[in-house]
């Protein structure tokens, strides 16, 4: 087990991460009870936002911030391996800060300008962290604390869920910097990995970085690790500006394509616009409104992803994914037969709203179980030579998915019925499944150097 030192030193070292996250997932979750405000037929839209948005403006709202998404990771695979991670975590946190001020405006093309240019920062973040966390954190640290940084994420959709359902909006505006102000101040506070600054020739720095990530000053501690890191960027550093050797390797190509496909797969589920419109898919019972249905589905995504952080690390990846998505399939699939029955008026269901409510928080529930497992494979299964390209390929094909669900979400629903989403959910999920079963190899407590080796076997 690792020490207290080494435990303690590495978690110093994510939490600012986690903050990151925490302010992305703030941006996600600004956007379902905020478009149900202030869609124009909504009734719960109050004198005080001076403004109303069409469906056509909620459904370009909900999607452009992935359509920025894709953007980000081409930028970031030409700078992560230049000017470092911690600088492009930075830039992330400055635009989580300054883009709330711009939405006092009340302009629906501000508002369009904003997701943009946040999906871009987010785009950037995503390729950078997964390397940063990857890169510093030990073996059987690397999944509870990826995972603990995904929950992060999940914390924010949870808090801004709460906040825009029950304050106004230039009052959540106000918020929402503060803690943008609060994560920008904790990001400085990064230590680059030891990998980058091996890269750029600062060996000294690099190695005081390893030793204090390790908790020791016993350089004879850590100077076996050190040497094969420093061995391994070496080599890496070799295939770096070969094309044909990045697409060539065994190593290379076989992380590039499990891990674009799985997030091309998984985003096809539906996750984008299903946390974009849950406002909107839910009805108000004579227990619980549209807000509170979406508060109680923001907490219980929470829990989920808590107690997988809890447990990532004493079950196999390989097998969570698999047994997740098979439920997810199971559950999308019960909701697909619920729309038709009442889009179709087949037959009177008794507590719908409730049973929707279920199925659907079911599936975000478990989708958010299985979101740490997924976010670690993409921070262990590149080798270095690939992680900024394989991480900006997989980002973008994720973004571009989520985009076009996001886009048609609404017009689905409205030209076909709501069940037919669902139903092409529900495919994509059991695709996913197939696809996780004979492809995906186990990385569970290995070290980045052993996982590059079990891809070239």
């Amino acid at each position: 087990m690792p020490k207290y030192a080494e435990v303690l030193h590495q978690t110093l070292a994510v939490i600012p991460v986690c903050l990151d996250e925490f302010t992305m997932g703030i941006g996600y979750g600004w956007l379902a009870p905020t478009l149900r405000q202030l869609e124009h037929n909504s009734t719960s839209v109050t004198s005080e936002s001076h403004f109303f948005l069409t469906k056509d403006e909620c459904s370009w709202i909900a999607s452009l911030h992935s359509f920025g998404r894709a953007i980000g990771p081409i930028l970031s695979a030409f700078l992560v391996d230049i000017i470092g991670r911690k600088f492009i975590l930075i830039v992330h946190a400055v635009v989580a800060f300054l883009m709330w001020p711009f939405l006092l405006n009340r302009s629906v093309y501000i508002i369009y300008l904003v997701r943009i240019i946040f999906g871009i920062a987010l785009g950037m973040y995503e390729v950078a962290n997964t390397v940063y966390i990857g890169e510093n954190c030990s073996p059987k640290l690397r999944g509870i604390l990826g995972s603990i940084t995904a929950a992060c994420f999940y914390a924010g959709v949870f808090v801004e869920f709460i906040l825009t359902s029950y304050l106004s909006y230039d009052t959540v505006i106000i918020i929402n910097t503060v803690i943008g102000a609060l994560c920008l101040a904790s990001i400085l506070l990064l230590k680059e990995p030891a990998q980058f600054l091996l890269m750029k020739d600062r060996e000294d720095e690099a190695l005081k970085t390893l030793m204090w990530l390790k908790g020791t000053n016993d350089m004879a501690h850590v100077k076996p690790e050190f040497e094969r890191i420093k061995q391994n960027v070496y080599v890496e550093k070799l295939k770096k500006f070969s094309p044909r050797t990045i697409f060539l390797s065994k190593a290379n190509y076989k992380s590039i394509t499990i891990v674009l496909i799985i997030y091309l797969i998984t985003a096809s589920t539906g996750y984008e616009a299903i946390t974009a419109f849950a406002s909107m898919a839910f009805s108000s019972s004579e227990m619980l409104t549209q807000d509170d249905f979406t508060i109680l589905f923001g907490l219980l995504s929470l829990v989920a992803v808590c107690i997988s952080s809890c447990i990532i690390e004493r079950i196999d990846r390989r097998s969570f994914i698999l047994i997740s998505f098979s439920f997810c399939t199971l559950v999308l699939l019960c909701t697909t037969v619920l729309f038709y029955l009442h889009d179709n008026n087949v037959t009177e269901i008794a507590n719908f709203s409730w049973l929707i409510f279920f199925t659907i928080t079911s599936y975000a529930t478990i989708y958010g179980a299985a979101y740490p497992a997924i976010y670690i494979i993409r921070s262990e299964l590149f080798p270095l030579s690939v992680k900024a390209i394989g991480g900006c390929l997989s980002i973008i094909g994720n973004s571009v998915v989520g985009f076009v669900i996001s886009n048609i979400f609404l017009v689905v629903a409205k030209d076909y019925g709501m069940y037919v989403n669902f139903l092409i959910f529900t495919i994509f999920s059991l695709i996913t499944v197939i696809y996780i079963y004979f492809v995906l190899p186990e990385t569970r407590g290995k070290t980045l150097i052993e996982i590059q080796e079990l891809l070239e076997k």
